[in-house]
């Protein structure tokens, strides 16, 4: 599924930011702080569904937003939990420093 060779989505559902499964740094600045701001599903139609997470450079603050798919289970999953997760919920997390190994 697109996406999910760079992120590893299972910790949305205990509520805490999603884990890179690699290190990413910012395309304008080249700074690797990138901090986690949200992450919300949805439903885009003909049976595709999407996490987008929304992630923003701590150095110059870009906003870049992964549209990650996910399955209609995961979706409904989501659904009954928060469907938005946002940084004042969890507070600010480097999410290179939770790189997944």
């Amino acid at each position: 599924m697109i996406g999910r060779e760079f992120w590893d989505i299972t910790p949305i559902f205990e509520g805490k930011p999603p884990r890179l499964k690699q290190k990413i740094v910012c395309p304008v600045c080249g700074s690797d702080v990138i901090y986690f701001k949200h992450a919300s599903g949805f439903y885009r139609g003909n049976g595709q569904y999407r996490l987008d997470i929304v992630v923003k450079c701590g150095r110059c603050a870009l906003v870049i937003t992964f549209g990650v798919h996910i399955t209609e289970e995961e979706f409904n999953k989501l659904s009954k939990s928060k469907a938005r997760l946002e940084y004042k919920d969890i507070g600010h997390v480097n999410l290179n420093e939770e790189v997944a190994r």
